[in-house]
């Protein structure tokens, strides 16, 4: 990270590109899914963990348009609600799906989220924030499966810290009508 050195006596000018973050856009992209509508996401990262996860918006079935750093991204015709594939595998973070697929259908299924360069993140406050809203997770052969017929909102008792899981439970859209989104689970081998 450069550093900048500031002698007195004269005023600072001038202007500086401000870049986004991966923290903010990973949890941003994956709430997409709760729009059920078309958002543009502007001044992206352009890194690959935000590649990644427009790859997992795309297996989910939203349509994705990357022009430089703007997205569009469109999930009114999203209709799946697994996540198998190699992408999830590849990051830690996409277990933000999680979330946002309960939140909008009240089922989601998912394989354990993968790499993480920084040592051993477990999953496991995200889960049991889970449960506390009423979710049941089944885990089977490195997949989750999880289904709430209504979320509740809990208060956090968990003395762990995760940034992620603390994004993860926060107050989600949910869709009224979830034969609109039929299920998708068999996507997932069992």
């Amino acid at each position: 990270m450069g550093t900048y050195l500031v002698r007195g006596g004269k005023r600072i000018e001038g202007e500086f590109a401000v870049r986004g973050s991966k923290n903010a856009a990973l949890p941003i992209l994956a709430a997409c899914v709760l729009a059920a509508d078309e958002v543009v996401l502007e001044n992206l990262p352009q890194i690959r963990d935000v590649s990644q996860t427009l790859e997992i918006l795309r297996e989910l079935g939203c349509s994705v348009t990357l022009t430089e750093r703007t997205a569009v991204i469109d999930s009114r015709e999203m209709q799946a609600i697994a996540l198998c594939g190699e992408a999830v595998r590849k990051m830690r973070s996409s277990i933000l799906f999680l979330g946002a697929m309960l939140g909008r259908s009240g089922a989601g299924r998912i394989a354990y989220p993968g790499g993480c360069a920084i040592g051993k993140r477990p999953i496991d406050l995200h889960l049991a924030a889970f449960r506390r809203m009423g979710v049941s997770i089944a885990e089977e052969n490195e997949i989750l499966d999880c289904r709430a017929e209504r979320l509740r909102l809990r208060k956090s008792t968990e003395s762990g810290i995760s940034a992620g899981s603390s994004v993860e439970v926060r107050p989600r859209y949910r869709s009224k009508d979830r034969t609109k989104y039929p299920s998708r689970l068999s996507y997932c081998e069992r």
